[in-house]
Order: structure tokens, then C-alpha cells, then sequence
């Protein structure tokens, strides 16, 4: 029975320095594609190995700075609301989400201003005054809504 129970820890150990090694490797292939540029074949590997462990916050913060690479300030707003799901956001996290957020209520924002739909512009922007009270942005997206319904308030 101490035979196998070994064998069963051994076993284990083995499985775990797997995984790490298999970890390791992954890390320097992603790495090794970031600075090659090519960010879609990095992304299509974190998204991978996401697969199998989608709960893996070094992955998830991993994706949400190649989508910060890329330009998707979407892609980073999901990727970090994952990692919020599961662990409170570090200083650098946390910032990269607020600025990546802002950009998508900015860019729903003027899309809202397109359509004419002034009233729905304006209560997104009151809602991201109140994260981001001094947003100029946002602030002159407020004057132009509330100009557009002649309402001064």
C-alpha cells in the first residue's frame, strides 16, 4: 500500500513540474511572439491555453495587455473584468481598466450622438463623471448633448 502511495505522490510531483514546465515554455513562446509583433498569433495562444484554465489570472492579464497592444480597449474591459471576477485589481491593473472603460463609454458615447440619441449620451456620460469628474471629454460630450436637446441644465 506505501508502494503505491508513493507512486501516486510521485506521480503527482510529476504531473505538477509538467505543468510548470509546459507553463514556462508557453510564457516564452508568448513572449518571443510579443516582441517578433506579431500580437494575433500571441493573442491566439493565450486564448488557447485560456481554454484550459480560464481562471488563470496570469493568463487573463497577459491578454488584456496584448489587447492593450492591439488597440482593443473592448478586449482589455473583458479580459480585466474576468480577472476582477475572481481577485481584486492591482494599481497598474486597475488604471489600464479605467483608462481602456473610458474609451469604450467615450466611443458609446459619440455613437449615441450619431443615432440622436442625446438623452441615452447624456446618462452615460453622467455616469462616467461620476468615476471620472474631470474628464474634459466627457465634460464637453455633456455641453454638446445638452445643446442639442436646448436644455442648459
Amino acid at each position: 500500500m506505501r508502494k503505491i502511495q508513493r507512486t501516486r505522490h510521485r506521480g503527482m510531483m510529476f504531473t505538477s513540474l509538467y505543468k510548470r514546465k509546459t507553463g514556462k515554455t508557453l510564457r516564452r513562446k508568448i513572449l518571443a511572439l510579443r516582441q517578433l509583433g506579431d500580437i494575433g498569433a500571441a493573442t491566439a495562444l493565450v486564448r488557447q491555453a485560456l481554454n484550459d484554465t480560464p481562471d488563470d489570472i496570469g493568463l487573463l492579464k497577459e491578454l488584456a495587455n496584448l489587447r492593450a497592444r492591439a488597440g482593443d480597449d473592448e478586449g482589455i474591459v473583458a479580459a480585466l473584468e474576468s480577472v476582477r471576477a475572481i481577485e481584486p485589481l492591482g494599481p497598474h491593473t486597475a488604471q489600464l481598466y479605467d483608462r481602456a472603460a473610458l474609451s469604450v463609454a467615450k466611443q458609446q458615447i459619440e455613437a449615441l450622438h450619431r443615432q440622436g440619441q442625446d438623452r441615452e449620451a447624456i446618462a452615460r456620460i453622467e455616469a462616467g463623471l461620476e468615476r471620472f469628474p474631470e474628464d474634459v471629454c466627457l465634460l464637453k460630450s455633456l455641453a454638446v448633448s445638452c445643446a442639442a436637446l436646448d436644455d442648459p441644465e
